[in-house]
């Protein structure tokens, strides 16, 4: 296995193993649906992948199309749940860039279905043996793209807006942190793009280097969410500390304390308010505030 292979095969075993902990971290957390859009997209990621190395190892025209078409499935994918992250992630209220991509991948999901080359090209007339510059082999296609291509740009390049766009918004409301992640993200989907045109036009040569691109995006959102996940860890633990502060304070002191729910039965009473009253401990909790009046 040579090492754009190796390549490929780590770079789908990372988005697996990343998707499948964040999946988990969702499962507990299931109000945060960053989460699960994210292992979305990383399945998606580790998908695209495995359909370069089956396209790149293709012995036949047929082996080339499917791993083609699984390619354009994972890239709907991706590029859907990605924009989807985005919105959640952000907070953003303008949404009609995630919509487009939705809209353009989705009918470019379907196109692959039913043509038989799948979505972009119109023909293939055979394949070609080419070298990295390091001597390894693999496999592309001379072939002719066709005006369904222009579904698949769509929805990268309104993907691509969205970051920035929610970028600026967080910058402008002092959220540097979150600003300076949402621009990464579209920087590294700006560099896949950039690539991919060039390689297209032939001033760069194959293979296409998209799936280290969408590595890189996939380990910089788990590394974010990873930070969320302790952040809300820490937070927790500083306020279970700081009930417990309250509460030994509260058993301790000389006051009457109790809290009441708003229907009237007693929620808490501390030992002095017990004293007081008469009542030992747990005879007071759930009672209605009448019986001490």
């Amino acid at each position: 296995m040579g090492l754009l292979t190796t390549g490929w095969v780590v770079a789908a075993t990372v988005c697996v193993s990343l998707a499948l902990v964040q999946f988990l971290i969702w499962l507990q957390r299931r109000q945060e649906h960053e989460y699960l859009l994210f292992s979305l997209t990383a399945l998606a990621a580790a998908g695209v992948a495995v359909a370069e190395i089956r396209m790149s190892q293709a012995g036949s025209v047929s082996d080339f199309v499917a791993g083609f078409k699984l390619a354009n499935y994972c890239l709907a994918g991706l590029f859907v749940s990605l924009a989807w992250f985005i919105v959640v992630y952000s907070g953003t209220r303008k949404r009609l860039l995630a919509w487009i991509s939705t809209v353009a991948w989705s009918i470019g999901a379907v196109l692959n279905i039913f043509r038989p080359l799948g979505l972009s090209l119109s023909e293939i007339s055979g394949l070609e043996q080419e070298q990295t510059f390091w001597g390894e082999p693999y496999i592309v296609a001379t072939a002719q793209v066709d005006a369904s291509k222009f579904l698949g740009d769509v929805g990268v390049v309104a993907v691509l807006l969205l970051a920035f766009q929610t970028a600026l918004n967080a910058w402008r409301a002092g959220r540097r942190h979150r600003a300076v992640f949402l621009a990464a993200i579209g920087l590294f989907m700006g560099l896949a793009l950039v690539h991919t045109s060039l390689v297209d036009l032939g001033l760069l040569a194959s293979p296409y280097l998209i799936s280290y691109t969408f590595v890189a995006i996939v380990l910089v959102i788990s590394y974010e969410l990873a930070r969320q996940v302790a952040a809300a860890a820490s937070l927790s633990e500083r306020v279970r500390a700081e009930e417990e502060r309250w509460r030994s304070l509260l058993e301790g002191v000389e006051l009457l304390v109790a809290r009441i729910r708003s229907d009237g039965t007693i929620d808490f009473a501390n030992p002095f308010f017990r004293s007081i009253s008469g009542f030992v401990s747990g005879e007071l909790v759930g009672r209605h505030i009448r019986c001490l009046l």
